[in-house]
C-alpha cells in the first residue's frame, strides 16, 4: 500500500532531494568537528597570550568590572566581549582542559551555523560542503584549541545568519516573515558586536554590516534596530570611557594601524595570503619554529602540491561566486562574498604586521563560498537541490554536469589532505620541542602536575607554586599558576625564599626553571629524599639532542608533614614563633638557618623583614662584620599553621677577625619599628642573639 501511494513517495523523495540525508549531515559534521578539536587537549599550547585572557575571565567572576581586555599583538587593548564569553565557561568548571574544550566547542557551534546557513539559503550541498571543509581545515582547528585573544568565527557565523534572514526573498506569510527579519536584524547586530567587541579587527566588517542593512532597509523596524545595536553602544561607551582615562591612546593606535598617525602604512597582499591560508592547512608548518626542517621531513614531498591546490580552488570558488552574484543579481551570494572580500581589501594597506590570527573570522564566509561553488557544479543541467533561494538555477552556471565528478574528487582529496596534515601536526607537537619560535610549550606537563597537586591538597589547603621569576601579573608563570590552579587556593614563591611545611602533607608544583628546588631539599633543608612521593611530569624529550632546548617539564612534589610539637624559643609580637635558629660557616660565608611557625594571619599588606647582624668580639670591643636583611618567605605567603624554613647568607669581609662569631637577629615591619620578642623565661627584647 505504501509503495503504491505515488503522492507520498514523491513527497518523500522531494524531502530527501532537497535536504540530502537531512538529519544525518549536521550530526556527522558536528561530531567530526568536535572530535578533531577536542582530541588530546592536554597538548594545546600555553603561553602568556593564551593564559592572560583566562586570568581576566577569572577576575570577572571575582567581581572585577572590565572595560577592556589584554593588549594583544595588534595596536591596542581590545574590548572585553571575549573575556566575558570565557567567563561563562568558568561558571561550569575552573578546570583548564574544560575551558579549552568550551572554547573549542564554540567553534563547533560555528560549524553547525555554517551548515545551517548554507542548507537553508543556498541548498543542502552548499551547507554540507561548507560545513565539511570547515570541520576538517587544520587552521580553524588549531585556532579553536587556543584560548588567546583572536577574532572569533562564531560571531561571523551569527552575523552571516542575520544577513541572510534580512535579505533573503520571502517565502513565508508577512507576519512570519516579519519575525524572521526582526531576528535577522538582532543576529546581524549581535554578531557584529561580538566580532568588534572581541577583537578590534572586527571593525573591518563594518562596511558589510552597513551594506546588509541598506539592502534590507525596507524590512528593518526601529525597535529591532535598537535592540540589535544596544549591546554595541554599551560596550563602546564603556571602552571609550576607559580609553579616556588613558588619553585615548587606543583610539590613536587604531589610526596608527592604518598609517594615519605615527607609523607609515604600506601596501601588500599579506591580508589575502593569510585569509586564504586559514581555509586549510597551508603553511601550518610555520608554527613549528626551529623544528621546521624536521616537520617538512614528515610530509612526503609529492603531496606538498596540495597546499597550492587548496588555495587555487578557493580562488576559483570566489571567482565562481562573484560571477553568480553578478549574473543573477543575488544579494545573499553578494553579501557572503563581500563578508570575505571587503575586510581583506581594507587590510591591504596596513601599518602593523599582519598574521593569520587576524583573519580567522573570515573562514565561515570562505567555506560558504566554497559550498556555493560546489553546488553550482552539482545543479548544472538540473534543478536546484533545495533551499529558500532559487539562486543556483541551471542558467546561472554553464558548466557541464561532468564537472561534478572532478569537483567531488578534488574535494575528497583536500579533506583527506587536511585530516592527514592535522594528524601529523598533532603527533609532531607531542614528540618535538617547538617552544623556540614556533608552536610553543604544550600544556601537558603543567596541567597534570597541577592536577596531581589539586588532588593531593587537603580540604582548604594551599598549593605552593614555585617559579624562578618573582610573582608578577605580567609574567607567564604567575598567570599560569593562577589559571591552572584556579579551583584551589595557591601561593606563588621563589625557590630562594625558603621552604613551607605544614602539619599535613603540602603539595608543591615546580616550574621548569625552578626544578633545582627539589634537588636542594635533601642538601639545604635536610628533607628526606622524595623518590617515592615525587612524580616528575615532563614533556617527551626532543629526539635530536643537539638541538634540544631546556626542559619544559613541570614537577609535582608532595612534601611530608612537619613535626608541630616543637616548643618555640621566642614569640614575636606579630604572632609568629621562632622554633629554631642556627649560625654556621662555610668558607667566606656565614649562614643563618631560621625556622618560624605562623600562628595567625598577618595584617593585610604587611611586609615583615628579618635582620641578621654578624658580630665579633665581646661586649667591650663588639664589631659588626656583616649584615643581611631580607624577607625570606614573603609575608603575603604566610598562612596560619605554616612552618617557614629560611636561610640567610652573610658574606665575610676579607679583613674579618678570626672566629668565633655571634649573631643578632630579629624582625621589623618594612618602613616601621622592630617587633618585640617574648622569650620562654618571661623576658622581652627586640633581638635574639646566637653563638656558633
Amino acid at each position: 500500500m505504501l509503495f503504491t501511494n505515488t503522492k507520498l513517495m514523491r513527497s518523500l523523495l522531494t524531502i530527501h532531494y532537497h535536504y540530502p540525508l537531512s538529519t544525518l549531515p549536521v550530526g556527522f559534521l558536528l561530531l567530526l568537528a568536535a572530535a578533531l578539536r577536542l582530541w588530546d587537549l592536554a597538548w594545546v599550547q600555553i603561553g602568556y597570550d593564551e593564559l592572560i585572557s583566562l586570568k581576566l575571565a577569572l577576575e570577572v567572576l571575582q567581581g572585577q568590572w572590565l572595560a577592556h581586555a589584554a593588549y594583544s599583538g595588534s595596536v591596542a587593548n581590545h574590548p572585553p566581549v571575549y573575556v566575558y564569553v570565557m567567563a561563562l565557561g568558568y561558571l561550569v568548571s575552573k578546570d583548564f582542559l574544560w575551558i579549552v574544550a568550551y572554547h573549542a566547542l564554540l567553534d563547533v557551534v560555528s560549524v553547525g551555523l555554517v551548515y545551517y546557513i548554507g542548507r537553508r539559503y543556498f541548498g543542502g550541498w552548499t551547507g554540507f560542503v561548507a560545513g565539511l571543509l570547515y570541520a576538517v581545515a587544520p587552521w580553524p582547528i588549531e585556532f579553536a584549541r587556543h584560548t588567546w585573544l583572536t577574532p572569533q568565527p562564531i560571531f561571523t557565523s551569527i552575523m552571516l545568519l542575520g544577513m541572510m534572514a534580512l535579505n533573503a526573498p520571502s517565502i513565508s506569510p508577512a507576519a512570519s516573515r516579519l519575525g524572521v527579519v526582526n531576528w535577522g536584524v538582532l543576529l546581524l547586530g549581535w554578531g557584529f558586536t561580538g566580532l568588534v567587541g572581541s577583537h578590534l579587527s572586527g571593525i573591518y566588517f563594518l562596511p558589510v554590516l552597513g551594506l546588509a542593512l541598506w539592502m534590507g532597509r525596507r524590512r528593518v523596524r526601529l525597535p529591532a534596530l535598537i535592540f540589535a545595536f544596544l549591546p554595541l553602544l554599551i560596550i563602546a561607551s564603556a571602552y571609550l570611557n576607559f580609553d579616556r582615562t588613558q588619553g585615548f591612546k587606543n583610539v590613536q593606535a587604531l589610526f596608527s594601524a592604518s598609517g594615519a598617525a605615527e607609523r607609515p602604512a604600506q601596501f601588500d597582499l599579506d591580508s589575502f595570503k593569510f585569509a586564504l591560508w586559514n581555509t586549510g592547512g597551508a603553511h601550518l608548518s610555520d608554527i613549528t619554529g626551529e623544528r621546521y626542517g624536521e616537520w617538512r621531513s614528515q610530509i612526503p614531498e609529492w603531496l606538498t602540491w596540495l597546499d597550492t591546490a587548496q588555495i587555487a580552488l578557493m580562488l576559483l570558488a570566489i571567482g565562481i561566486c562573484a560571477w553568480l552574484a553578478i549574473r543573477r543579481r543575488s544579494a545573499p551570494i553578494l553579501l557572503v562574498l563581500l563578508t570575505w572580500l571587503l575586510p581583506v581589501l581594507l587590510q591591504v594597506r596596513h601599518a602593523i604586521p599582519l598574521g593569520p590570527a587576524y583573519f580567522i573570522a573570515h573562514v565561515p564566509a570562505a567555506f560558504l563560498l566554497a559550498g556555493i561553488a560546489f553546488q553550482s557544479c552539482k545543479v548544472a543541467g538540473c534543478q536546484v537541490a533545495g533551499g529558500e533561494l532559487a539562486t543556483l538555477q541551471p542558467a546561472t552556471c554553464n558548466l557541464p554536469p561532468a564537472t561534478l565528478l572532478p569537483a567531488t574528487l578534488l574535494l575528497a582529496t583536500l579533506i583527506l589532505w587536511h585530516m592527514f596534515t592535522w594528524a601529523k601536526f598533532n603527533q609532531f607537537v607531542q614528540t618535538h620541542d617547538t617552544s623556540i619560535g614556533g608552536y610553543g610549550t604544550p600544556a601537558y606537563s603543567a596541567y597534570y602536575a597541577s592536577k596531581a597537586a589539586r588532588q593531593a591538597a587537603p580540604e582548604g589547603a594551599w598549593v605552593v607554586f614555585v617559579t624562578q621569576e618573582p610573582p608578577s601579573p605580567y609574567n607567564l608563570q604567575t598567570v599560569l599558576a593562577d589559571v591552572m590552579l584556579a579551583d584551589v587556593p595557591h601561593r606563588i614563591m621563589h625557590p630562594a625564599d625558603g621552604l613551607i611545611l605544614r602539619q599535613t602533607a603540602l603539595p608543591y608544583v615546580l616550574a621548569p626553571d625552578a626544578a633545582g628546588f627539589a634537588d636542594d631539599l635533601a642538601e639545604r633543608w635536610q628533607v628526606t629524599p622524595l623518590a617515592q612521593s615525587r612524580a616528575a611530569l615532563r614533556n617527551l624529550p626532543a629526539p635530536n639532542a643537539a638541538t634540544a632546548q631546556k626542559n619544559t617539564g613541570y614537577t609535582y612534589l608532595n612534601l611530608p608533614p612537619h613535626d608541630q610539637t616543637l616548643a618555640p624559643i621566642a614569640k614575636l609580637s606579630n604572632g609568629a614563633e621562632i622554633l629554631s635558629a642556627k649560625l654556621s660557616r662555610q668558607g667566606q660565608q656565614a649562614q643563618v638557618d631560621l625556622t618560624v611557625r605562623v600562628t595567625q594571619a598577618p595584617p593585610a599588606g604587611a611586609q615583615f623583614q628579618w635582620f641578621n647582624h654578624l658580630l665579633s668580639g665581646g661586649s667591650a670591643n663588639e664589631r659588626m662584620i656583616g649584615q643581611t636583611d631580607g624577607a625570606g618567605i614573603k609575608t603575603a605567603n604566610w598562612r596560619p599553621g605554616d612552618i617557614l624554613r629560611q636561610r640567610f647568607s652573610i658574606n665575610l669581609p676579607p679583613d674579618a677577625p678570626p672566629p668565633p662569631y655571634r649573631l643578632r637577629l630579629g624582625s621589623y615591619l618594612l618602613n616601621g619599628p622592630r617587633l618585640t620578642l617574648a622569650f620562654a623565661n618571661g623576658k622581652t627584647d627586640d633581638k635574639l642573639e646566637l653563638s656558633e
